[in-house]
């Protein structure tokens, strides 16, 4: 595996280390059908770029949902939280990936706009919290992966420069962020990417595709 070097890392985690972007989309489609509203595929590419308080408000705001944000995440959180515990699956190249960086002694860490419970319990059921000395959210940190506290802190938190750690993303806004901060960055490929991978590939120091049996970076 011709991974490249540097001390620390930085995953995302839906998209880049989890296939669980579909799940998400899913639980789009199941709860605004609840309320009454036809399903736009057009609100995926709406929501790649929210953190979970954000997508749920723009429900409220955009289609007049009457009610409060708590209870439409709490509903949105229950739709998907059974698959993340019980089903959603890793990328196949990333449990090798993240052992092989142990065993460099590469220090990891997860930034996710997910809510905590929900990317903590898949992780663990999946093998890979193991590998990781944190996670942290956007609803901790109090910003989206737009603006780069969340990668900061985790930069701080794992003792290192920016320019010592590499940011593996798949979304555009976040690996835009990141870079721009002076990190590393490798954008990962997911299939409901589109063209943010090609755009984030013009710019990123990487890229990977996970989706196979071993990791290939270029």
């Amino acid at each position: 595996m011709n991974i490249p070097q540097f001390k620390g890392a930085i995953f995302d985690i839906d998209g880049t280390l989890l296939d669980s972007l579909p799940v998400w989309n899913e639980a789009d489609r199941i709860f605004l059908a609840e309320h009454g509203v036809d399903y736009d595929p057009m609100i995926a590419e709406k929501m790649k770029s929210l953190h979970f308080v954000t997508a749920a408000q723009f429900f409220i705001d955009e289609y007049h949902i009457n009610m409060l944000l708590e209870d439409v995440m709490r509903r949105i959180s229950e739709i998907v939280g059974e698959r993340y515990m019980n089903s959603v699956p890793a990328k196949r190249a990333v449990p090798s990936l993240l052992r092989q960086l142990r065993e460099r002694g590469v220090k990891m860490c997860a930034a996710t706009s997910n809510k905590h419970d929900l990317a903590e319990g898949a992780l663990k059921r999946l093998g890979l919290w193991e590998y990781l000395d944190f996670l942290i959210t956007c609803d901790e940190i109090g910003c989206g992966k737009e603006n780069p506290d969340i990668y900061l802190y985790c930069a701080k938190r794992l003792g290192l420069s920016p320019s010592e750690i590499m940011v593996f993303e798949d979304a555009l806004h976040g690996a835009e962020c990141a870079k721009n901060a002076g990190f590393a960055v490798t954008g990962v490929f997911d299939e409901g990417a589109g063209e943010d991978f090609h755009k984030i590939a013009g710019f990123a120091d990487h890229t990977v595709n996970f989706n196979g049996e071993e990791a290939v970076f270029h």
